[in-house]
């Protein structure tokens, strides 16, 4: 690991000519392209400058707290300079080495600290209080980002303080913004030649940040205040989750001596650089586990999407030893790693939600089904077993409940409906994480907020909903092929991502319904197929039945050989909402994987972007010329190819591919 850190002290005294009334600065990132201009006086704002131009300016950032204003009438005492040059080991990520090259300056105003930091592809910066020991109310957080009338926002606008984090991304101009509650990041601004991407990361005993219309032209920060005291809510949550009743006066309640979230602003001068990249992980708090050799992710057989059916079998499927052992026995065959016990093992299939003791039964010995005998038989085959629960269940009974699922050999833990992303909600996602680590259990986040760098903290947290996944082609129409063509380029640039890929019922946009019992997705097989390339889930489901898949066996051995995590990911092309390319790669060998909208799209790959000289056996999954009628249709080719060559890739509407690309030595 290369690892360089240069540092420079500036007294006060050096800038002391810019005036008494003002105080200007700029830290530009390492190859000079992006640059933060910070003016502190009064009060503080910066500009974010790319190629020499403005690409936001004058964003108004502050904090309030009963223990005195941070940026406002705040006098500086002195400030440092830093750079580094130093790669992440991320074995669970897109890239396992991830280079951390930055310059960073420090302004130092005595009761806090300003940090700024300027990476090639965006810029940072975070509050550090210095107050001593103690507590502080922080009352409320200012960042003012002015948004032209011209430009366009792409984000998820949420219905309420509480909510479900999996809405669509949705294109609005500024004006139109005024009457939704809230923007849930990331937050895209799309300006003529640019994209600015709003981002966060290290969002620690504190609240995650949302926008609302604010005053003029400009988004205002908004977070949702401290909860005082919580109800039951009414319908399908009241047993399973709490609401918010009442608020505290604050939005959090924390040391008085602390760092704050940082808030990013990627830079993006295509659509296409905004399909990789790492500046929410690199940003995050360094792994707090000694040991993580016991952490292992991949690909993990599921139940509840295709409702336990089973086809050709003799017994009556559902939650049953019979049913569980067929499924783990498909995994085993098929070298899948997990498998997935959702909602069901504990008191049965549909109750769960109508029993207002549900959280105390994670504490009994005895589930609705035997667990401990079943994960016994997986593990007899090598498959690892997560059990599902919920949230409120382990904020309730998590010392005890964690401990005792591990004793039956659980190997992880899917924690659900949380719903919400106040300060005391944050707390709980990192103390669930910490008493899981400790007993060994890896954590699938579902019904969460979207990641923020957890999972480099806590690396046995393996991935995060925070999304509008193929769940809900169970109940709606809204999981389009523009949809996941989106979330490449939004949604995953906070992290992570349980979309739940691998439909084999594949219906065109046009034709689709949606269908609780036997669920579908829009567009064609290879679309699904290269969602496993495209969407980064460290533990990637498997959504349809057994059987199905064994209808598809060259389809099942191709989506069961794609990797979860990849040693280096390039971005090759896109554009929101109509199509995208990434290579990915693991090893030696390649994965490039596209897909489009209903429109279709043809793209030409060039194997030099990728790979260099030499010869190469190319295994492609791609659609046939008659997926626009018969979606489900798919075909694998073989060919050997020199890496100056080129292949044309037509994709029908919905449509998609992937590549794996192969040595020939291999």
């Amino acid at each position: 690991m290369k690892n360089k850190i240069q540092m420079a002290f500036a007294p006060l005294l050096i800038f002391a000519w810019i005036g008494a009334q003002a105080a200007a600065y700029s830290v530009k990132s390492p190859d000079g392209k992006l640059e933060a201009r910070i003016s502190a006086a009064e009060t503080i704002a910066f500009s974010i400058y790319a190629d020499g131009k403005p690409v936001a300016e004058n964003i108004a950032i502050s904090m309030a707290t009963d223990r005195g204003a941070f940026g406002k009438g705040s006098k500086i005492a002195g400030t440092r300079t830093s750079f580094n040059d130093a790669e992440i080991e991320n074995p669970h990520g897109v890239a396992s080495r991830v280079s951390d090259k930055y310059n960073q300056l420090e302004l130092d105003f005595s009761a806090f600290k300003l940090v700024f930091r300027a990476y090639d592809e965006s810029i940072a910066y975070r509050f550090v209080s210095k107050l001593g020991d103690g507590k502080m109310d922080v009352l409320s957080e200012e960042l003012k980002l002015p948004v032209s009338p011209e430009d366009t926002i792409i984000t998820q606008f949420a219905e309420g303080d509480v909510t479900h984090f999996e809405y669509l991304f949705t294109r609005a101009k500024i004006s139109e913004t005024q009457k939704r509650h809230s923007l849930l990041l990331p937050v895209l601004i799309k300006k003529s030649d640019k994209i600015l991407a709003v981002v966060e990361s290290d969002v620690q005993d504190y609240p995650m940040l949302r926008f609302k219309k604010g005053k003029d032209d400009s988004l205002a920060a908004y977070m949702v205040k401290l909860p005082k005291t919580f109800k039951s809510p009414t319908g399908f949550h009241k047993n399973i989750r709490l609401d918010i009743d009442t608020f505290e006066d604050c939005i959090a309640r924390t040391s008085a001596t602390r760092p704050f979230p940082w808030r990013a602003f990627i830079v993006a001068r295509t659509d296409a650089d905004l399909a990789v990249n790492t500046t929410v992980y690199k940003l995050a708090e360094p792994s707090r586990l000694k040991d993580t050799s016991w952490i292992s992710t991949g690909l993990c057989v599921w139940e509840w999407w295709n409702n336990w059916s089973l086809e050709g079998v003799d017994f009556e499927t559902g939650v049953n030893e019979a049913t569980y052992r067929y499924y783990i026995d498909f995994a085993a065959d098929n070298n899948i790693p997990y498998i997935l016990f959702d909602a069901g093992w504990l008191v049965g299939r549909g109750v769960w939600v109508k029993m207002p003791d549900i959280h105390e039964k994670i504490l009994e010995k005895l589930p609705y089904l035997n667990v401990k005998k079943i994960i016994e038989y997986a593990h007899s085959k090598n498959v690892k077993v997560f059990l599902w629960c919920l949230g409120e269940s382990l904020n309730l009974y998590g010392d005890k409940a964690i401990p005792l699922m591990k004793s039956w050999g659980a190997d992880g833990l899917k924690v659900d409906f949380f719903d919400r992303d106040d300060q005391t909600a944050m707390e709980l996602y990192y103390r669930i994480a910490k008493i899981a680590a400790e007993n060994k259990l890896l954590v699938d986040f579902h019904g969460c907020a979207k990641p923020a760098g957890l999972q480099r903290t806590y690396p046995n947290v393996v991935n995060f909903e925070g999304v509008r996944g193929l769940e809900w082609n169970k109940g709606a129409e809204a999981i389009t092929p523009s949809h996941d063509v989106d979330l490449v380029m939004t949604r995953m640039l906070q992290g992570p991502m349980d979309y739940t890929p691998g439909a084999m019922r594949n219906v065109s946009q046009k034709h689709f319904k949606s269908n609780a019992e036997h669920p579908s997705s829009m567009g064609t097989r290879s679309h699904q197929a290269a969602l496993y390339v495209l969407f980064h889930a460290p533990l990637q489901m498997l959504c349809d039945s057994p059987t199905e898949y064994n209808k598809y066996p060259r389809a099942l051995k191709f989506i069961a050989s794609i990797p979860t995590t990849w040693d280096e990911s390039k971005a090759i092309a896109g554009k929101l909402g109509e199509y995208v390319v990434v290579a990915r790669r693991k090893g030696d060998v390649w994965y490039v994987a596209g897909i489009c909208d209903d429109k279709g799209k043809d793209f030409t790959l060039k194997l030099s972007d990728i790979v260099p000289q030499g010869d190469y056996d190319a295994e492609i999954f791609r659609d046939t010329i008659n997926n626009n009628m018969t979606p489900q249709d798919y075909k694998v080719e073989r060919k050997t190819l020199n890496g100056a060559d080129s292949i044309k890739l037509d994709m029908k509407r919905g449509g998609g591919f992937v590549v794996r690309i192969t040595p020939k030595s291999k």
